[in-house]
């Protein structure tokens, strides 16, 4: 799949809906206030419907009388109903004088104010209903606006189907984009748990599906790196495998004309026999050392399974066979032995390199006239091996020697650790086995 084309931004399309959803909402609040004026507008206008409300009016009137005890002589009392409703208007005559209006004009300032004025000619939106006041009864003409009261109504309910569906829409986009995101993350914990031949979601044309896109193609870039390196990794095992059976046949040949020179009785010893013979030993042993230290760092566990045994199990022959071997080359040995009870995890090949190569340190480098010294046992959780030895003060020991490289690899795969240390002509190596 190429770049992504018309690539939009978030906030861009951020916009756009919310633009979008503004339209949609005030076409929809426009409808619904036309077709609910027009609904209000035919109802209150029923003549039927007009009387029903202005009946009720009349009674909450008549009740608001009664329970304050309003007279004729006190209609200011009225006042405080009229603010309450606010869109209904009362008239009250008595004898066809108007005592009190809730909404009509004071009389012209040059005529001189009086409490009674004549009102002949009644609207025809009034309609007149008898009210028992305290002191008497009256006539009083209730005009109730509530046709206004319902387009309020309407008007609110517009407005609120207004917001709902601008919001609605805004929260769709921002769904639907936040679904997306928690599909990435679950597919690049997909990738992060090793299976990388999962291709990631591509939707859209914006800034997540750009991103889902450089994922995916970072995956494919990684899975082509890994195979390339397999690849490498195969030829260069095989490479090596060959190049170490090409040196050693040879060499192990040379070795073995050497052994026969120097057991020939009829041959005249030189010294220079011996010292090639030597030579070739060591770099015999280099060799080994040398594709020991290729195999072992270039493993990754699969031709050294490790396997959960018994400390005794995984050391106890090996330890005493190190001792028997040690002394049997004329080292004197002292020795604390003290296996625990516990598991560790080992591979028994492994661990017979390990001391093989400590084994050989020691035939190289340690003076015979000073004993070893072996001490075994657990600390901290963990079985503690501590060898020590005197080094022969003319050999060139060499700290950073591929013996001790490879038993340091060798313990990381055990997940043990390998630490040695020279003072002096006193040289330690202490190994460390996690214990189960």
């Amino acid at each position: 799949m190429g770049k992504i084309k018309g690539e939009f931004s978030l906030s861009r399309k951020l916009v756009m809906y919310i633009g979008a959803s503004l339209l949609i909402s005030a076409v929809l609040f426009s409808v619904l206030q036309y077709a609910a004026h027009g609904f209000i507008r035919s109802y209150c206008s029923n003549p039927a419907v007009i009387a029903k409300h202005i009946k009720k009016k009349a009674q909450d009137v008549q009740q608001y009388v009664t329970a304050n005890q309003i007279s004729l002589t006190n209609l200011s009392a009225l006042d405080p109903w009229t603010e309450q409703e606010g869109l209904t208007a009362l008239a009250v005559y008595y004898n066809g004088n108007l005592l009190y209006s809730s909404h009509m004009m004071l009389p012209d300032a040059n005529t001189p104010p009086h409490p009674y004025q004549k009102y002949d000619r009644l609207s025809p939106w009034e309609y007149c209903n008898t009210i028992i006041f305290h002191d008497g009864t009256a006539q009083v003409f209730i005009n109730d606006l509530f046709m206004h009261r319902y387009i309020d109504y309407a008007t609110n309910l517009s407005l609120v189907a207004f917001f709902i569906c601008s919001s609605s829409i805004v929260l769709v986009f921002i769904r639907k984009k936040v679904r997306y995101i928690h599909t990435l993350e679950q597919e690049i914990k997909i990738l992060q748990g090793g299976d990388l031949s999962y291709d990631i979601t591509i939707k859209g044309n914006d800034e997540l599906a750009s991103l889902a896109f450089e994922i995916n193609e970072m995956r494919k870039a990684f899975v082509e790196r890994e195979q390339y390196a397999g690849r490498v990794k195969a030829e260069t095992y095989e490479l090596m495998t060959s190049l170490s059976h090409d040196l050693r046949t040879p060499l192990t040949a040379i070795i073995g004309y050497l052994e026969v020179l120097d057991g020939d009785k009829n041959i005249r010893k030189n010294e220079f026999l011996l010292k090639i013979k030597n030579r070739a030993l060591q770099l015999k042993e280099l060799i080994d050392h040398l594709f020991e230290y290729f195999f072992i760092s270039t493993n990754n566990g699969e031709q050294f399974p490790i396997r959960t045994i018994s400390v005794k199990e995984a050391l106890g022959e090996i330890i005493h066979e190190y001792i028997y071997l040690l002394k049997q080359n004329g080292f004197s040995i002292f020795h604390e032995i003290h296996l625990p009870l516990g598991q560790m995890k080992a591979n028994d090949g492994m661990l017979q390199r390990i001391f093989d190569n400590l084994l050989s340190n020691i035939r190289k480098y340690a003076d015979p006239i000073d004993e070893i010294r072996i001490k075994i046992g657990e600390s901290n959780g963990e079985l503690s091996i501590v060898i020590e030895n005197t080094v022969i003060a003319a050999s060139n020991f060499d700290k950073t020697s591929l013996g001790l490289a490879n038993c340091k690899k060798m313990m990381a795969l055990h997940q043990g650790r390998l630490h040695y240390e020279q003072k002096g002509d006193q040289f330690m190596v202490k190994l460390f086995f996690p214990l189960i």
